[in-house]
């Protein structure tokens, strides 16, 4: 009875096994994937837009529904551009995705639908606008760094 058990428990534990790690595998790849992007509203647009003209549709639908996203492409490191990004938000409620260096064609679609119909709604110069006013507030802090910065330098005391 003990030899017929034996060939049974290997094939069952093997099989056991191989469905753990693959389970494990997957739900890995689901958090890797998601954690590839920059931005967590980037990688929902992605999931969201899988052809051009479902991102141009689902661009409509959001803006039907009051959901203003448009995408950042390139480094978008600079002061400037995060500053920027506070402006459209705080001004028009418009959020700024970073899409990172390489641009996705769907997704351009998408950010060029939104682009269109906010355009529309605001002016075509809100971009222009609110980076301008970006400039000018990194400008001025860092002026005012420059500023304090001189007055509070450690300056050499005279020699008695």
């Amino acid at each position: 009875m003990h030899r017929y058990n034996v060939p049974i428990r290997i094939p069952l534990l093997l099989i056991s096994v191989v469905l753990v790690f693959t389970i494990a595998i997957s739900k890995l790849y689901f958090v890797l994937e998601s954690e590839l992007y920059i931005d967590r509203m980037y990688y929902n647009l992605i999931k969201k837009c899988e052809t051009c003209d479902g991102a141009k549709r689902s661009a409509q639908n959001d803006f039907e529904r009051g959901i203003y996203q448009i995408v950042q492409w390139g480094m978008g490191d600079s002061k400037t551009s995060d500053v920027t990004a506070e402006v459209l938000e705080t001004k028009y409620k418009i959020k700024t995705a970073r899409g990172g260096c390489v641009t996705n064609r769907t997704i351009e679609c998408y950010d060029t639908e939104m682009r269109k119909l906010l355009a529309k709604k605001y002016d075509d110069k809100i971009y222009l606008s609110a980076y301008r006013e970006a400039a000018q507030r990194v400008y001025q802090e860092d002026l005012a760094r420059y500023i304090y910065q001189e007055k509070y330098r450690k300056r050499p005391r005279p020699q008695p």
